[in-house]
């Protein structure tokens, strides 16, 4: 196994999306799968999801590896002084049953629609929203479906409203 510094950094950074409920386990880790120039780094706690690509042919990855969230203290620890020799104990070869991340991933001919998420934040606080509290995303439109559009953010009886929100065809 050959680890970049950028691969370990990227661990770093989407770690926290794993799941901390120790009931679902398999939901605490890293997934890393090896591809011919690079890998695929996979994360989920159940709830939300990334599924990224990182192109590098020197990273030697001959099987999938899983990294638990755990190790953040240990792999911050190495990130920092560039000492990869603990890192060992950190990943596993064993196949923990983890989900199929890339059935929820969009496909072509699936809606794109993209928006400033600051703007998502700041009406997440204005409507003082709570960790218990659900918030529903309806998209409103008009007309066309590439122009007048709308997110309706509503959470309770409150409601705010994302725009101008651009809508279009999910190109791949």
């Amino acid at each position: 196994m050959i680890l970049s510094r950028e691969l370990l950094g990227r661990v770093i950074e989407i770690i926290p999306i794993a799941s901390k409920d120790e009931t679902r386990f398999h939901l605490g880790h890293v997934k890393l799968s090896p591809l011919d120039n690079g890998v695929l780094l996979e994360v989920t706690d159940g709830f939300k999801a990334i599924r990224d690509t990182l192109i590098d042919t020197t990273i030697g990855l001959e099987k999938t590896m899983y990294v638990h969230r755990s190790h953040l203290p240990l792999l911050k620890h190495c990130f920092k002084t560039g000492d990869y020799s603990p890192l060992k104990q950190c990943f596993s070869y064993d196949n923990i049953g983890y989900p199929n991340t890339e059935s929820i991933e969009a496909k072509q001919g699936d809606y794109e629609v993209s928006f400033n998420p600051k703007y998502l934040l700041d009406l997440h606080k204005a409507l003082a929203v709570t960790g218990k509290e659900a918030v529903i995303l309806s998209l409103k439109t008009k007309g066309e479906l590439q122009c007048k559009t709308a997110i309706q953010v509503i959470v309770g009886k409150k409601k705010g409203t994302l725009m101008p929100v651009k809508i279009g065809w999910k190109i791949k």
